[in-house]
């Protein structure tokens, strides 16, 4: 099955995001990240013991970015890529 993946976003104003994943997240789909998590400045937390699987020829397991002084955190179960990166963190300053 193709299928895309999971993207959480807050617009809101030191908004933050908390994710927990205790099932599987997969997609197929090239360039596209199988979990992308957008805080805006608050904090950012990923965990459970799900799964993330990414088969297409690129594209991120789990992707999470944050501006400002916003946080992040992820304490994760599996995730594996064809050929993008596991874990991808950025905060945007």
């Amino acid at each position: 099955m193709d299928t895309f993946g999971l993207n959480l976003v807050t617009t809101k104003a030191n908004g933050g995001i908390a994710f927990t994943n205790n099932g599987a997240v997969t997609t197929s789909q090239n360039a596209i990240n199988a979990v992308q998590l957008d805080g805006n400045g608050g904090a950012v937390t990923y965990g459970g013991t799900g799964t993330i699987t990414t088969t297409g020829s690129s594209g991120n397991g789990l992707h999470i970015t944050n501006i400002g002084a916003g946080t992040i955190t992820a304490t994760a179960g599996a995730i594996t890529t064809s050929n993008g990166t596991a874990i991808q963190a950025v905060v945007l300053v």
